[in-house]
């Protein structure tokens, strides 16, 4: 018992630093030097890797990874694509597999996020009352901190919200999943981002799903309380969305009118005078797959201008084609996708779980969908801080399958 103790709260611990994304600029590294220390002491637990578990996982990684190796026999900078194909490899074919076969993992991850997400709207709130250099507006409409700036500072906030606002309408909850979702609405609201307050929407979808299959299926929730819940919940994330609005200069007003306007333009014509940059980053990487349609020119070769000069296309589903080729673009899509349906047969398959459990399975789901989602508007990265999404969506996902199998 000891030892999986000692497990989890190195998992969490690890969450929570990985998730800080600011970090690396003040210690250079820092995320790879705990990452090592993470892979030495789970090391023994990849003997307890089932294949089945990772080969959804690992054979699309595996060719992502080979696929961005190619690209430096032709690429000006091999060493640099040789750089991000071996980060990824740590990810994809070290990491996952490893918390996979951590049974410890999906909790650990989980109050990992939920540390991540009430340390972060600490800090904000103490830069915003007046602590010197804890937080300040970075762009206008849009606050970052020590540990994330805006950008990052919302994926942080987004990591437990789903979970924690579940808890609280299950009745599944104590003051702190409390806390905790506020925090994470706190942290989505001041980061500013369009994509953010899209995945807001793909949570509200998303519970309204996850509740009414509790309702008929599980029987474990009062049609009632879910109502009332619901309805409180929602009046206090208007009531906050509302004060940070009306509160002038923040600058949250032209942020939610530019997500209008990007939401009505449904044409070429209207996405270019709405955002300039998207619309010629997308004509720019079409006609570069167009000109090299199997095989890439590298990480990151593919721009567009911008304001602030050349800028990698936020676009990674087919940023991935038209660095990497038509195979990378392929297994980098099966990575993305795939675990979607995967979490929904564990959630299927789990008849038998409990509430906590289901509730977990539920989170996972969200991230993934979220990960998925968020493709379509950033680019690809070779960070952990932007891949713990996807790795905390797994690992939730995961612990219930292992936890079904073993009960």
């Amino acid at each position: 018992m000891a030892s999986r103790n000692w497990r989890y709260w190195l998992i969490g611990v690890w969450t929570t630093i990985v998730s800080a994304a600011s970090l690396k600029y003040y210690v250079a590294y820092c995320h790879w030097y705990v990452t090592a220390l993470l892979i030495l002491a789970l090391a023994p637990a990849i003997f307890r890797v089932r294949w089945s578990d990772v080969r959804s996982t690992t054979i699309p990684g595996a060719i992502l990874v080979v696929s961005i190796a190619m690209t430096a026999l032709g690429s000006a900078r091999p060493s640099y694509e040789f750089l991000q194909a071996g980060k990824l490899s740590v990810i994809l074919l070290i990491v996952v597999p490893l918390l996979v076969s951590v049974r410890e993992s999906g909790v650990g991850i989980r109050v990992g996020c939920e540390v991540a997400s009430v340390l972060n709207a600490t800090i904000t709130v103490a830069g915003l009352v007046g602590a010197s250099g804890m937080a300040s507006m970075m762009a206008t409409g849009r606050y970052g901190n020590l540990l994330n700036s805006p950008g990052s500072l919302w994926r942080a906030g987004l990591l437990a919200f789903l979970s924690s606002g579940l808890r609280l309408i299950c009745g599944n909850a104590g003051p702190w999943h409390g806390l905790v979702f506020v925090c994470s609405i706190f942290l989505i609201a001041v980061d500013g981002s369009r994509t953010a307050y899209l995945m807001l929407c793909v949570a509200c979808a998303l519970a309204v799903l996850v509740l009414d299959r509790e309702v008929r299926f599980h029987r474990a929730l009062s049609p009632y309380r879910v109502l009332s819940v619901t309805v409180g919940s929602v009046g206090c994330v208007g009531l906050i969305a509302a004060i940070l609005i009306a509160i002038p200069g923040l600058g949250f007003a032209e942020r939610g009118s530019t997500l209008i306007h990007l939401a009505g333009a449904l044409s070429w014509y209207g996405l270019h005078q709405t955002d300039g940059y998207r619309a010629e980053a997308l004509g720019t990487v079409v006609r570069q797959i167009r000109a090299h349609p199997f095989v890439g020119l590298g990480m990151g070769t593919t721009t567009a201008d911008s304001t602030i000069g050349p800028m990698v296309v936020h676009m990674s589903y087919l940023q991935t084609w038209a660095d990497i080729g038509v195979a990378g673009f392929l297994a980098f899509s099966s990575l993305m996708l795939g675990a979607i349906p995967a979490a929904w047969r564990a959630i299927q398959t789990a008849v038998g779980a409990n509430l906590r459990l289901r509730l977990d399975q539920y989170g996972g789901l969200y991230l993934l969908l979220c990960w998925a989602l968020t493709g379509l508007f950033h680019p690809i990265s070779t960070e952990l801080s932007e891949w713990i999404m996807f790795i905390a969506g797994l690992a939730l996902a995961q612990r219930s399958i292992g936890q079904v199998r073993a009960s």
